[in-house]
């Protein structure tokens, strides 16, 4: 077994661990794919004795815990077949953005997704985002990044109408219908007023 190797500079801590992803783990399915712990027995031997919650919530919890607070994501662009390493960016966390994040979770009495943090994120960054550069970095297809974005916009904002989700989304009127009836009929939002005066609001 080799060492695990910690860095700390200016920019970030990075981390790099021997041995590369486990089969069937890649950077471009790190945030979707099953959990498959190196050594199963000894994972589960962790999990029963009560080290760890449950197993294959680690990616999610750093994601989570760098950018709730504003700060970019994790990046493992520096692994490879020998050793999976991850920079962890640095600097000051984003109030505003923490306090909005607090705001929601409070509200909803959950924690914010992974997906709906890193929508928030490039939003913070670039200002405007589109279902296919989200679904990219979500790793997922462009259906779940509008459901991601929809309720995104109606928790920042309150509400949305048929015409916003047209914009938002950049899809068609009758796509932008079926969408929302989609996240309705999951019970994700609920439908308000009728006709041209209708909108729809977190159910």
């Amino acid at each position: 077994m080799g060492a695990v190797h910690i860095r700390w500079e200016d920019y970030g801590i990075t981390i790099s661990n021997p041995g590369g992803f486990v089969e069937g783990v890649s950077l471009d399915n790190l945030l979707v794919v099953e959990p498959r712990p190196r050594n199963p027995f000894l994972a589960d031997a962790i999990k029963r004795i009560g080290l760890a919650e449950r197993t294959g919530r680690g990616v999610d919890l750093i994601y989570q815990g760098l950018l709730r607070y504003g700060r970019s994501a994790p990046d493992y662009r520096s692994t490879n077949s020998h050793s999976v390493a991850v920079r962890l960016p640095g600097g000051e966390a984003d109030l505003g953005l923490l306090r909005v994040v607090i705001e929601e979770e409070n509200r909803s009495h959950c924690p914010l997704s992974v997906d709906s943090l890193i929508a928030l994120g490039q939003l913070r960054q670039e200002r405007r985002l589109d279902t296919a550069t989200l679904a990219r970095a979500i790793q997922r297809d462009e259906a779940i990044a509008r459901s991601v974005l929809e309720r995104l916009y109606v928790r920042t904002h309150g509400r949305i109408t048929r015409k916003e989700a047209v914009e938002l989304c950049r899809i068609s009127e009758d796509q932008a219908s079926r969408l929302l009836r989609k996240l309705t009929g999951a019970n994700q939002l609920k439908l308000e007023g009728q006709g041209r005066a209708s909108y729809y609001v977190v159910s």
